[in-house]
């Protein structure tokens, strides 16, 4: 779960510059719908973020997060 995270705070600052609080991030940058399917044979998983509350073709971004 910690990748995830890392991931998920990684794809909402992108592009931002210095980041020094969660208030650096303005709200249309924030990821509102994750969507994670962990692989059971091996240490990953495809995980589906979203900065609009419906996941569409448009909003949805894929992720391979590993540990």
């Amino acid at each position: 779960m910690a990748g995830i995270a890392e991931k998920w705070v990684e794809i909402e600052e992108e592009g931002l510059g210095t980041i020094r609080s969660c208030a650096d991030v303005p709200v249309a940058e924030r990821l509102m719908e994750i969507l994670p399917m962990f692989d059971i044979d091996r240490p990953s998983a495809l995980v589906y973020f979203s900065h609009s509350p419906l996941f569409d073709l448009v909003t949805v971004r894929r992720e391979v997060v590993k540990w």
